[in-house]
C-alpha cells in the first residue's frame, strides 16, 4: 500500500493505493495525524486505487473524521468501490463518502 499526502491550505489530500490492512495501516495513521494537524478546512481521502480497506484502516478514518469535526473541519472520502464504501458505512462514515469521481458509488 502507498500513501501520498498533499497538504495545502484549502485542502489536505491523502491518496491511498493498494490494499489497506493492519499490516500497512501505519502509513495511513501517520498521514491522518499530519492531516489533523494541518490548517486545511477539508481533508480529502482518495480511495480510487484502494481495492480494499480493512477494519483497522476504517477505524483510523473514523478517528480522523471525529478529530476534524471537533475542530470544525470536514473529512471527505472519494473514489470508494462498492465494497470499500460498504465497509466505511459499517463504521459510520457514510456521511463522508462522496459521489464524485466514481461510477461505483
Amino acid at each position: 500500500m502507498a500513501v501520498l499526502l498533499d497538504s495545502g491550505t484549502d485542502c489536505c489530500t491523502i491518496t491511498l493505493a493498494g490494499a489497506v490492512g493492519i499490516d500497512t495501516a501505519t502509513g495511513l495513521y501517520a498521514a491522518a495525524v499530519t492531516a489533523a494537524g494541518s490548517v486545511a478546512p477539508v481533508v480529502l481521502v482518495t480511495l480510487t486505487a484502494a481495492p480494499s480497506v480493512d477494519t483497522s484502516a476504517a477505524q483510523i478514518l473514523l478517528a480522523l473524521a471525529r478529530e476534524l469535526a471537533g475542530q470544525g473541519r470536514t473529512l471527505r472520502l472519494t473514489g470508494a468501490s462498492p465494497s470499500v464504501a460498504a465497509r466505511l458505512r459499517l463504521v459510520a462514515l457514510a456521511g463522508a463518502l462522496t459521489h464524485e469521481n466514481t461510477g461505483a458509488y
